[in-house]
């Protein structure tokens, strides 16, 4: 996962955009959470998952991503 997040970060970076906010939607128990915020730790955070015990567990928010509204 720190090299997916790795090559994500890199990509994001050499298109010149900022990253202030990821959506990690599907995002399971989170395995790219700290490399992501390791890669990108001006942004904040978000794991969006359908599955209400791991929800409960991690502290994601329930939910589609069709249905996902931002702020």
């Amino acid at each position: 996962m720190r090299d997916r997040a790795r090559l994500i970060a890199a990509a994001t970076q050499y298109v010149g955009l900022p990253v202030r906010r990821i959506l990690d939607a599907g995002c399971g128990i989170g395995l790219l959470r700290a490399p992501l915020k390791r890669f990108l730790p001006r942004a904040a955070y978000t794991g969006l998952e359908m599955s209400e015990y791991l929800c409960a567990r991690y502290g994601w928010r329930q939910g589609a991503i069709q249905d996902w509204r931002g702020r």
